[in-house]
């Protein structure tokens, strides 16, 4: 069965993805979607009440034109109503800009950075951290607060990093832990600020309330002067293109661009004991795009189980598959059609809604007009 999407129609349109295997495929003006009926017990999903999708609605608050090419970091983070992105100064060192969206408290943080920022992100910690890294692999965490008096932005170093990596090739990238406590947590949990920092075949994982404490004034810090805190992931074959944290902040899943995924045990206090649980081929040995849990962030009760069910991208996200992670079996794929001037951004909306209460997961995605990025939105 074949559905045209157009986006000249003024009526948004959605389709509810129901079978095992979908494939769309973009072109300038109407998507058009190709679903194939199942050959197994997966049609599971064919089953599933509908439910909508709200509008999505955009407003301009960064007015700026960055070079069109890939950049394997961000260059805009959010986290609430928290913004900050990278620009460019005349000296060809970069900056990063911080403000907050409700009132016009601003900052700018300049220590300075040498080259590009290759990565910029915030964690999902009640404390605003924002994690940067610049060209010289220079990695800094700051401490972002709103003071009302003076109205303005403050941006304090905790962290400060030379990771000393030399091959620009693969410039490093950043990942926080969006950790989920359960019953038996302390309120203080530090999983809130793990941070991997990856490099080549390399993860490094930060416990950054931990790692901070070896950090004197704002003295730069090697690797090796973190005395606890920190955990270095060396076996992965291939070079790692994406990471992504357990909610229980246990395990550490890792992607590489050949093909392979691996989950490690995170254990700070016996570093020796962490090892790989699993290793996974997803996509045939394809490089490996992106890794995501797909759990309810929003509707946590104790009889949540949690990273149940996960999603793996390849093809620079052009092939997706949602896997139950009990037994690894495949539960959907959608393919976008290949488009040789399209690359895609896999983003997961942490939003679910409490109107459908469905056990199985599924995708609907949100793909902009010009085809560069799409919204990924789980409901469970």
């Amino acid at each position: 069965m074949n559905v045209e999407l157009n986006s000249n129609d003024p009526v948004p349109h959605t389709h509810l993805i129901t079978l095992h295997e979908v494939d769309i495929q973009l072109t300038n003006r109407k998507t058009i979607l190709t679903e194939t009926t199942p050959t197994n017990d997966n049609n599971q999903f064919t089953n599933v009440i509908k439910s909508f999708l709200s509008k999505v609605f955009s407003q301009p608050i960064i007015d700026h034109n960055w070079e069109s090419r890939y950049y394997s970091g961000h260059l805009v983070a959010t986290c609430g109503n928290f913004v900050a992105y990278s620009l460019k100064r005349q000296n060809g060192d970069d900056i990063v800009c911080v403000f907050y969206k409700q009132v016009d408290f601003r900052s700018v943080i300049n220590p300075p950075f040498s080259g590009d920022i290759h990565d910029l992100v915030f964690s999902f910690s009640d404390d605003v951290l924002l994690a940067c890294v610049d060209q010289a692999s220079h990695l800094r965490i700051y401490r972002i607060e709103k003071v009302d008096e003076p109205n303005e932005l403050q941006h304090i170093l905790i962290l400060f990093i030379d990771l000393q990596y030399s091959n620009n090739q693969y410039p490093p990238t950043l990942s926080w832990c969006y950790f989920i406590p359960d019953s038996n947590d302390s309120e203080d949990n530090d999983a809130y600020t793990m941070l991997s920092v990856t490099h080549g075949s390399n993860v490094e994982v930060l416990n950054v309330d931990i790692a901070s404490q070896s950090c004197i004034s704002e003295n730069m810090l090697s690797l090796n002067q973190i005395e606890n805190g920190r955990l270095t992931y060396a076996d992965n074959n291939g070079n790692v293109t994406c990471v992504c944290f357990s909610p229980d902040g246990t395990a550490l899943g890792t992607g590489t661009d050949k093909g392979e995924i691996k989950f490690f045990s995170i254990n700070f206090d016996q570093p020796q004991t962490c090892r790989c649980l699993h290793l996974w081929i997803p996509h045939e040995g394809r490089p490996i795009s992106s890794l995501f849990f797909l759990d309810d962030h929003k509707n946590l009760t104790q009889d949540t189980q949690l990273w149940r069910y996960a999603i793996s991208g390849c093809d620079q996200n052009r092939e997706l598959k949602v896997w139950s992670c009990t037994n690894w079996s495949c539960l959907q794929i959608i393919r976008y059609l290949k488009v040789s001037f399209m690359k895609y951004e896999l983003k997961i909306m942490l939003k679910h809604s409490s109107r459908q209460k469905s056990s199985i997961p599924r995708i609907s995605t949100i793909t902009h007009a010009e085809g560069l990025k799409i919204s990924v939105h789980i409901i469970h």
